[in-house]
């Protein structure tokens, strides 16, 4: 004998509609991708650091601190076009900021014209629906080494 709850008329019909609309495209839940790369300076790994990820209109979308090897992988991106911040104000020593990969900036980056530091002044970094795009490394140097 079935349950009641297996035959019931309505939750047939809930669980039907719920299996089209994850069946549709463009309903389904959205692949993601990632970005990683290392910061350093003068080639010593810079545990602490952080990097933020920028769309380029709204601001800054995701952010993560590197391990103690330098490291970050920043994951849940939706695909698209991105630029990468690396803020490197670290306890040992400040280090100057950066648009990856080399736009070097003293303050932060600001959405908008008339900032040096806009974020779109870096190369964009295309994010691909599962996978995660390497090597965005960034090479800080000591503050007032401008």
């Amino acid at each position: 004998m079935r349950s009641a709850l297996y035959s019931h008329p309505c939750l047939l019909r809930m669980a039907a509609l719920a299996w089209c609309l994850l069946a549709l495209p463009g309903l389904a839940p959205a692949q993601t991708g990632g970005i990683s790369g290392t910061v350093a300076s003068g080639g010593t790994k810079l545990a602490g650091a952080i990097v933020y990820i920028y769309d380029g209109l709204e601001g800054a979308v995701a952010s993560q601190g590197t391990n103690a090897s330098g490291a970050f992988n920043i994951t849940g991106l939706v695909p698209g076009t991105y630029y990468a911040f690396a803020f490197g104000n670290h306890p040992e020593a400040p280090y100057v900021n950066a648009i990856y990969p080399d736009v070097y900036c003293a303050g932060w980056p600001i959405v908008g014209e008339g900032n040096y530091c806009r974020p779109n002044s870096g190369d964009p970094i295309t994010v691909i629906a599962g996978t995660t795009t390497p090597g965005i490394d960034f090479d800080l140097p000591v503050g007032g080494a401008l």
